[in-house]
């Protein structure tokens, strides 16, 4: 199985259905959106809104590099899911950033941080079910 973990999303999920892959999105969405909101970073719908300007925002960027990198996508070892997983948190928090300068650049990457670590965690219990 190939991987292109870049904001829990794989290339197999696509091949296997846009239905899949939307409910993933979807979900990745919500979850980061809830964790902005139990992190006191925005309000609910705030949160929804950033939640899916930055995700779309990392999945175009995902699959621009899986083109141009694709090494680091195909695999499973630890340094390339870490490279990929900072590649995601920082394009996120800059954009979470530009949309939320009210808060400090350490509140929105702490924020950002375990927003992604959440929807990581989620994705891997993804792949274990597959």
């Amino acid at each position: 199985m190939n991987f292109y973990l870049l904001d829990v999303v794989d290339a197999p999920v696509v091949h296997s259905g846009y239905r899949i892959f939307i409910a993933i999105v979807a979900l990745t969405i919500l979850v980061e959106a809830l964790v902005m909101l139990l992190m006191k970073y925005n309000l609910f719908k705030k949160a929804l809104l950033d939640s899916f300007l930055v995700n779309i925002a990392s999945l175009v960027i995902g699959f621009v590099l899986a083109e141009l990198v694709n090494d680091i996508f195909n695999s499973y070892k630890l340094p390339d899911l870490l490279l990929l997983c900072a590649i995601t948190i920082g394009v996120e928090s800059g954009i979470l950033y530009l949309l939320n300068r009210k808060h400090r650049v350490p509140k929105t990457l702490g924020t950002c941080v375990v927003m992604n670590l959440a929807s990581y965690f989620l994705f891997y219990l993804f792949t274990l079910s597959r």
